[in-house]
């Protein structure tokens, strides 16, 4: 993971432009608030882990439920993730979420930024894959910290063990989005968003 992110890394650099945006770090639909009868977002919460980076970052992250299989115990146990649940159950595939939140990303910009920030996500399109995988590895690095503490004597929670179990699950996750953004890059497979830009 380590060898594919330096390997890209310059293909997605948004510091090269100046076009850093705020990350959230967690964004997620449980960390939004909606308005009362509206789909419209009133607010976003948790912003602890916020930073300067990367738009696709964030959206990156939003998808990784649909990138996780099924898990059928332990913290999340029932968690069926939305890979292939999508027709079933309405929800966008997970190249429509990413297209919306780039044009979202990029409406209240000047036409100039607007161009450069719909030129980082086409440039990052590729890529979406490895931010994912990204994803996934740090949150097996938190879940391994949280099992960490627990075997200490300072559990944050009851359920720490069964948590920091989760982190090989993840981790696997990772494993295998790094290997489809190998493909990707191969030309072995198709980006999720070969006409993103």
């Amino acid at each position: 993971l380590a060898a594919a992110v330096a390997d890209h890394a310059d293909a997605v650099d948004e510091t090269a432009t100046g076009d850093l945006c705020v990350a959230h770090g967690d964004f997620r639909c449980d960390n939004v608030i909606f308005r009362d009868g509206a789909p419209d977002v009133a607010a976003v919460l948790d912003w602890e882990l916020a930073t300067l980076g990367h738009p696709v970052a964030d959206v990156a992250y939003l998808c990784m439920p649909y990138a996780i299989p099924p898990l059928p115990a332990g913290p999340l146990s029932g968690f069926r993730g939305l890979r292939n649940a999508e027709a079933a159950h309405g929800i966008p595939p997970a190249a429509a979420v990413v297209r919306a939140y780039a044009a979202a990303v990029a409406a209240g910009a000047d036409a100039d930024r607007t161009k450069r920030l719909q030129s980082l996500f086409a440039a990052a399109a590729p890529h979406f894959d490895l931010f994912t995988s990204v994803c996934y590895f740090r949150i097996a690095s938190i879940c391994r910290g949280v099992y960490a503490r627990s075997k200490g004597g300072n559990a944050s929670s009851a359920n720490a063990d069964a948590v920091g179990a989760l982190a090989d699950t993840l981790l696997d996750v990772s494993v295998r989005l790094a290997a489809d953004h190998a493909d990707v890059v191969a030309g072995k497979r198709a980006a999720i968003l070969d006409d993103l830009g």
